[in-house]
Formats: C-alpha cells, sequence, structure tokens
C-alpha cells in the first residue's frame, strides 16, 4: 500500500483531523496509525519538567493524552503499523505507554538511548538499521519478534528486567550485549546470526534460552583452565 508522506506537523495534525488515527478493533483501548512515510525527525518524549507524553515531529509537539482523548479512549497502547522512518524515530526519558511497531522500516536511527520503559514495548516484524539501545531499561515486556538488524548492533548497560524477545530475528552484522542485564527471561528461540555474537561481558541473573538458533559457523577456542569438569 502507498504510503502517505509526513513531512511537517501539520500535514500529521491533518492526517489526524482527517480520521488517520483509528481505533484497533482488537486491542481495547489502543490507537492504530498505519501507512505513514515520516521524512522528517519523529520522538517520543516528554516536556522539560517530565510530565505529559508527546509525540514529536521535527521539533513541534503534540500531547499523546490528545490523540487518544479525541478518539474517547483512556491512553493505553500506540500501534504503528507497516510505516517509514527516513530519519531517526527516538524515545526519551521514562515512557508510561505501551508501543507496538509492526513491519516498520527505520531506514536511519532508532534511539532508545537513556530511555526507561514503564510498559511494554513491541517491535514485530521490523527493518533496523542504526540502533542505539545505550542505558535503556525495560521495566516490562521488549520484545522484537521476527525483526532484522541489518548493521552490528550494541546492547550497552542495557537492563532487561522481564521478558526479552528474540525470536525468529535475523542479525545480519555482530550482535554485542556489553555489560547488560538479564534479569528476567530472554527468548532467542529460532534466531539466526549470521556474524559475531557475543554475550560474555552481559550480566545474566535470570533464564536464557537459545532453542532452535542458527549460527554462522565459527571457530571456537577452549582454554584448558577454563573448564569446570563438576
Amino acid at each position: 500500500m502507498e504510503k502517505i508522506i509526513i513531512e511537517t506537523f501539520e500535514e500529521f495534525s491533518l492526517y489526524a483531523v482527517s480520521s488517520g488515527f483509528k481505533k484497533c478493533q482488537t486491542v481495547p483501548n489502543a490507537i492504530v496509525i498505519e501507512d505513514l512515510d515520516f521524512i522528517q525527525e519523529v520522538g517520543i518524549c516528554r516536556d522539560f519538567l517530565g510530565n505529559d507524553l508527546f509525540f514529536s515531529i521535527n521539533h513541534n509537539f503534540v500531547h499523546i493524552k490528545e490523540i487518544f482523548g479525541n478518539l474517547g479512549h483512556d491512553r493505553d497502547e500506540l500501534i504503528i503499523r507497516n510505516c517509514f522512518f527516513s530519519k531517526k524515530l527516538f524515545f526519551e526519558k521514562k515512557i508510561d505507554l505501551k508501543f507496538k511497531f509492526e513491519g516498520c522500516d527505520f531506514k536511519d536511527k532508532l534511539s532508545l538511548e537513556d530511555a526507561v520503559f514503564l510498559e511494554n514495548i513491541r517491535f514485530h516484524s521490523c527493518e533496523f538499521k542504526n540502533v542505539n539501545f545505550s542505558n535503556a531499561k525495560f521495566e516490562n515486556l521488549i520484545d522484537f519478534w521476527n525483526s532484522t538488524f541489518n548493521e552490528p548492533t550494541v546492547f550497552y548497560k542495557t537492563d532487561f528486567l522481564k521478558t526479552a524477545v528474540f525470536s525468529a530475528c535475523k542479525f545480519e552484522k555482530n550482535i554485542l550485549f556489553t555489560y547488560s542485564l538479564f534479569q528476567g527471561k530472554s527468548i532467542f528461540r529460532g534466531a539466526k546470526f549470521k556474524n559475531g555474537f557475543d554475550i560474555s561481558n552481559a550480566i545474566i541473573t535470570g533464564e536464557l534460552n537459545f532453542f532452535d538458533i542458527t549460527l554462522k559457523n565459527f571457530d571456537a577456542v577452549i582454554h584448558k583452565d577454563e573448564i569446570n569438569y563438576n
């Protein structure tokens, strides 16, 4: 389906007024945004006092609660489906809203740096290029099911406090979990690693599931002093 190009905040507002925002038929209190091509920077952030949550396009803001209020909804979940992000998408500060991205293509940069997600966030069947997860904290579900990471990816000091899902993901380049905390259950079922994969510096206090993964042929070296015979 052809995408509606969103270049200015005014175009986004017009999309909203013309019933572009839709109630989700299967998820109560959820709103769907779909088939858009954002060609300017997009942000999900809070005001300077850390109060209201905003949707930002090219540094112009709209209250997310207004988006839901106009459709008679309580604020619960924002579903963004089949959209292109041609410029950066970033999250800032504490995010207390559920998000689900379905079939989205992040052509530039996705930045979750220093963000704290209090609710579930899902990226299903998405395409990532340049990503930044440094110091992000996921206090609930983070789900990347069936998504593709096309460039080297580093989860640096990223905290996964509950369930983290990487099932059916494809990692085309190196992926590193450097000083990242896995506190809950992390699932890599059916994931495909086509280049390097390094979890040696992660902090693992929870459960990891690597069932049915695919690894490229790697050379491995086992040092005798690292073998536990007990």
